[in-house]
């Protein structure tokens, strides 16, 4: 064998593996991705959705109470940051893996469409010595 057999040879392979092996790999990989992006959409179900908007309202009205009561800067970044601070608590909380720009929309399209009704549970306290 002299060294343009081994040259052809290589070039065969090497051209065997990029014709046939890449897209096949190819392929596998973005059925992989396609899969698991399918089942992180139907895992979100539309409860969980209704839940996290309804939670992202709550928590810009929390904001806003705190601005309110000078617990927090009326500066719109230090506001939202707290909003994303705290539905990703929440999220974390409640088993959600959510991207943050995700989050942001949400709460780009609350303040949008405006907070018109949340649900937010009203606690009263009538013995507070049974707290204690």
């Amino acid at each position: 064998m002299n060294n343009f057999d081994f040259v052809q040879i290589f070039t065969t392979v090497y051209r065997l593996f990029i014709d046939m092996i890449l897209p096949g790999l190819a392929a596998v990989i973005v059925h992989y991705i396609y899969t698991k992006s399918m089942e992180t959409y139907h895992s979100f179900s539309a409860e969980r959705q209704a839940r996290l908007l309804n939670f992202v309202k709550v928590a810009i009205k929390s904001a806003e109470q705190l601005v309110n009561t000078n617990q927090l800067e009326n500066v719109l970044a230090t506001k939202k940051a707290y909003v994303l601070q705290v539905i990703q608590e929440y999220a974390n909380l409640h088993g959600m893996k959510i991207n943050v720009s995700v989050i942001e929309a949400e709460v780009e399209a609350a303040i949008y469409n405006g907070i018109k009704k949340v649900d937010v549970p009203v606690v009263t306290i009538t013995n507070v010595e049974s707290y204690k």
